[in-house]
Order: structure tokens, then C-alpha cells, then sequence
């Protein structure tokens, strides 16, 4: 799965791991139940997450929403490519 941002349209259940005090909660637990709903088939899932217009608290959640996704936890940040 590959995201630009955080999660903003789309399915919204209020209900689930986040809650309001996160970013577009609603679309976040309906893509993480969705996820899970794909690991507990079998499917792995892994996450890139190009954050390079995200800040502070935002880039925080979408780093931990992103890593709730997948299916094992390794994390590379990558801040600029060079040449």
C-alpha cells in the first residue's frame, strides 16, 4: 500500500482503533479494519508512506497509521534523495 498523505476519503467507521483526537480518524480505522480483515485472510501487507509535505504531529500519525497497516514492523525514513 502506498499513501501520500493521510487518510481522507473513502469508507468512515467511527468506531475502531483511533479515535478523534487523531487526524481523519474515521477514514483511518475503516482502512485499518479493512487490513485486518486482509492479514486475517493471509494477505500481507506492506506500507510505503511519502510524507515529504507532512509536519509535526501529522507526519507522527500518519508514520504510526501506516506502520498499524502492515504486516511487520520495519521502518526506513527517508528525508532526501540525492544523486
Amino acid at each position: 500500500m502506498c499513501s501520500y498523505g493521510l487518510p481522507e476519503s473513502g469508507k468512515y467507521e467511527y468506531d475502531g482503533r483511533y479515535n478523534y483526537s487523531d487526524y481523519y480518524y474515521g477514514y483511518a480505522n475503516a482502512a485499518y479494519s479493512t487490513a485486518q480483515n486482509l492479514k486475517q485472510n493471509g494477505y500481507n501487507i506492506y506500507t510505503l508512506g511519502f510524507f515529504h509535505s507532512l509536519e509535526g504531529e501529522y507526519l507522527e500519525f500518519g508514520q504510526r497509521f501506516m506502520k498499524d497497516l502492515q504486516a511487520a514492523v520495519h521502518i526506513m525514513k527517508l528525508r532526501t534523495l540525492k544523486n
